[in-house]
């Protein structure tokens, strides 16, 4: 049934080359295929922050508006720090924008988070969104007075969880839904559904997994939700697999595990009309699994009646 509605959803779409009618030209991910082992060291910070400002402007025409860095592509606190906010100003295009990953710190609350920070053609952070759904004992140990164990990730402190999904709005933008590493991972829980976006950003730092299925496994499920909110998907990541998806989850570009260098493209248009996941959420699948359940129950009950 799932395969034969997913069949004729793909049958009536839109073909391939029609998805070009973008709803937003001239995009930018920057995936410069960095170490993990070399992504948090202090003598790297400069080199790493180099690459990123060379391949935002490497073989750029003029009509690049959006640049998209990875999961803490700014391995620092970059709104403390504006040099390098003013270079990344000079590296944009004028009056474009920059999406990065990169912690971020709120002094009056006294909390550190793993964020997602917009900044304008001035260097500016317009936005930041915060990550809600945290790993444990990556980027906060649950239990900390009790139990005797250190985050795994880099840092002492643990993150403080955000809000939660919410739509970000960015001028010259189409509105997103920015997802950071595995929160892209929860179908049901990706979009303001209040506030519903044009797209989704999933930000990530897969060079954890180092080669191995976990990148695959990790792009597979974030190609997902692009078919399930009928959304398009935009994926950055430090060291691979950078994609984008159109809203029927169809491929429209990627870059390789550990493949350095930028991919250019235009942001294909949402599903106006949505989909049926989209207005039902996960509901709809209990519903579902709840009826397949019952019926098992009753087939069997059946073949015992019928055996005595």
């Amino acid at each position: 049934m799932v395969y034969g509605y997913g069949f004729l959803r793909l049958e009536n779409a839109n073909s391939i080359t029609e998805t070009t009618n973008a709803i937003l030209p001239n995009m930018r991910i920057v995936q410069p295929a960095i170490p993990q082992k070399e992504k948090w060291g202090s003598r790297y910070r400069a080199r790493n922050f180099a690459d990123f400002l060379q391949l935002t402007q490497a073989g750029r025409g003029n009509g690049i508006h959006t640049v998209i860095w990875p999961e803490t592509a700014a391995a620092f606190f970059l709104e403390d720090i504006p040099e390098a906010r003013q270079a990344i100003a000079r590296a944009l295009p004028e009056g474009g924008v920059l999406i990065t990953g990169a912690p971020r710190r709120d002094t009056a609350a006294g909390t550190i988070h793993n964020s997602g920070l917009v900044l304008d053609a001035d260097g500016e952070v317009i936005e930041a969104y915060d990550k809600s759904h945290l790993v444990p004992f990556g980027e906060y140990v649950p239990l900390r007075s009790v139990l005797p164990v250190e985050k795994v990730a880099h840092g002492m402190s643990d993150y403080t969880p955000g809000p939660g999904p919410r739509t970000i709005h960015i001028p010259g933008v189409p509105p997103v839904s920015i997802l950071i590493c595995y929160e892209a991972v929860f179908p049901g829980q990706v979009v303001n559904d209040v506030q519903r976006p044009k797209w989704m950003l999933n930000l990530t730092n897969d060079a954890w997994y180092g080669r191995t299925a976990g990148p695959y496994q990790h792009l597979a499920i974030v190609r997902t939700r692009a078919v399930e909110e009928g959304l398009p998907m935009v994926r950055a990541a430090s060291t691979g697999i950078s994609a984008v998806y159109d809203s029927y989850g169809r491929e429209m570009g990627r870059l390789a595990l550990e493949q350095a260098g930028y991919l250019d493209f235009a942001l294909p248009e949402p599903l106006e009309e949505g989909t049926v996941f989209s207005r039902t959420g996960n509901g709809l699948m209990i519903l579902l699994v709840a009826a397949i359940l019952g019926m098992l129950v009753v087939a069997n009950n059946r073949l015992d009646s019928k055996q005595l």
